[in-house]
């Protein structure tokens, strides 16, 4: 598969790869009507919450520099994971299901823990950060359709899976991986003020509103009014969506890597673009 992603005009865009146009209208409507079960406030796009996540490091214990490189860091933030062992398929399906990020640092994609099949039985899934060699490689079948962990995390309905496409080494892909959970958490903190665009947007609302007030001649529709006063339910919070989303952050994670343009090129986005919040943990 090609990298696409690092072709100069694309290598500081944010982009995400989705098997067809049908699948991001599937991911979006998932994952909103997910959302509308769990928060109040509600967004064109998914959001996860980069503390709300399940680890699972170093599962066949062979990757000894990279579980002492985040094993203290994940506690620190009091993650829930495993290190140095690997659970049952079971206890994996159920972190997918109840957390918002699932992160995997070992060999492939970890279907050997946990296989493709059970995962696509999932109701939803967690956003995945998969750092193993080609764990977001797909297989051609010929005239049929590819087949790979990426798909079957998407068709379990996760908003957007951060894999790699081929063989990298361990220490510079951890590299790239430090400086993505550092850019998440670091947006997750950042002051929830209204961004540039929405502050703009509400000047112009109020400056049209104010200057319909003058005209008292205006028709006001009857039928409408009623409706607007039984109403009882309480209004929908609209959030913004101009904050920055997961693939915002590779372009700078890649330039951590001591090979940016190999090991670098190798992670690359499938999903729907995925924005970042804070929830009451």
């Amino acid at each position: 598969m090609l990298p696409w992603e690092n072709l100069p005009i694309l290598r500081n865009q944010e982009v995400y790869r989705m098997p067809s146009v049908g699948s991001i209208s599937s991911t979006l409507e998932k994952n909103y009507h997910h959302q509308d079960q769990v928060v109040d406030n509600i967004t064109a796009f998914p959001l996860i919450d980069p503390l709300d996540s399940f680890y699972l490091l170093n599962p066949s214990g062979d990757l000894g520099t990279t579980q002492i490189e985040f094993e203290k860091w994940f506690r620190d933030q009091n993650l829930e994971g495993k290190a140095g062992c690997a659970p049952p398929a079971e206890e994996l399906a159920l972190a997918l299901k109840s957390h918002d990020l699932f992160i995997y640092f070992g060999h492939g994609s970890g279907v050997q823990y946990i296989p493709m099949h059970q995962i696509q039985r999932l109701e939803n899934c967690a956003a995945t950060l998969l750092m193993g060699c080609s764990s977001g490689s797909l297989k051609l079948n010929g005239c049929y359709i590819p087949h790979g962990p990426p798909l079957s995390y998407l068709l379990a309905g996760s908003p957007v899976i951060v894999a790699n496409l081929w063989e990298v080494t361990d220490k510079d892909i951890n590299r790239f991986a430090k400086a993505m959970l550092d850019g998440w958490l670091k947006e997750r903190w950042s002051p929830s003020e209204g961004c540039v665009q929405c502050k703009v947007a509400e000047e112009f609302e109020a400056m049209s509103i104010r200057g319909r007030k003058g005209n008292a001649k205006k028709k006001v529709s009857k039928k409408k009014l009623p409706e607007a006063c039984e109403s009882s339910d309480p209004p929908i919070k609209i959030s913004c969506d101009h904050k920055p989303k997961i693939g915002s952050f590779m372009s700078q994670a890649r330039e951590a890597c001591s090979l940016p343009f190999l090991t670098g090129a190798s992670p690359v986005c499938y999903g729907v673009p995925t924005g970042i919040r804070k929830k009451d943990l």
